[in-house]
């Protein structure tokens, strides 16, 4: 398994993301859309950085962002700098997350590189333990986050294109047992986790439901 960015990746040199050109291409998530890696431009606080052992992760667990902000890239970085240098905890002293609270961003709006196709960003490598879903949850899961309220908003199309190409993916590549291997902050309890309700929101909730039934069906 190689990291994003990390000798073994490979870069197709006439592919490029106009949005941000630091990054770099890690994957083809499925056939028109890919995973870009952008973690090594993300903000962090350096001594509450802590590794991980990819081998240990088991849940692939989904969030929504809430507030929509900025399209593409911008987006993504707002949200990172948002819980590393200004969240602040219910006493009022930040939070100072260690860097960005998820490992894969799904756009709100099509994000394309220049082939064409949409485009999922990775803010951190997978042996980062990133602040997520809180607890042992944080450890054993990688997560992902559509930008926005799902509650407020429906789903857009970039949220179903590229989370219908990044699950299979997630499960081939840290061999999660489905369907227990997907799941999404409300239900965080269940994985050594905390809940919150309202996240990953209504339609976002409802849709990743659906998706798991899909694979107790083919399994029965």
């Amino acid at each position: 398994m190689t990291s994003a960015g990390k000798k073994g990746a490979v870069h197709p040199p006439d592919i490029t993301l106009p949005d941000e050109p630091r990054a770099i291409y890690e994957a083809k998530l499925a056939f028109g859309v890919h995973l870009w890696d952008v973690s090594h431009i993300m903000p962090r606080i350096e001594s509450k950085r802590r590794r991980r052992d990819v081998a240990g992760i088991d849940r692939l667990f989904f969030h929504h962002s809430g507030a929509l902000g900025r399209p593409g890239f911008a987006g993504a970085l707002a949200s990172a700098n948002y819980v590393v240098k200004q969240r602040k905890n219910k006493d009022g002293k930040r939070a100072g997350f260690p860097g960005p609270a998820y490992t894969f961003w799904i756009p709100a709006e099509d994000l394309r590189d220049s082939s064409g196709a949409l485009c999922v960003l990775r803010l951190n490598t997978d042996t980062e333990r990133s602040w997520h879903t809180g607890g042992k949850a944080n450890g054993r899961g990688v997560s992902a986050v559509f930008q926005g309220n799902t509650t407020a908003r429906p789903m857009t199309h970039s949220h179903e294109e590229c989370a219908e190409a990044l699950i299979p993916w997630a499960v081939r590549r840290y061999g999660l047992r489905m369907p227990d291997g997907l799941s999404w902050h409300s239900i965080g309890d269940e994985s050594g986790g905390s809940s919150k309700a309202a996240c990953p929101g209504k339609g976002a909730e409802s849709w990743l439901r659906g998706y798991r039934r899909g694979y107790v069906t083919d399994a029965a």
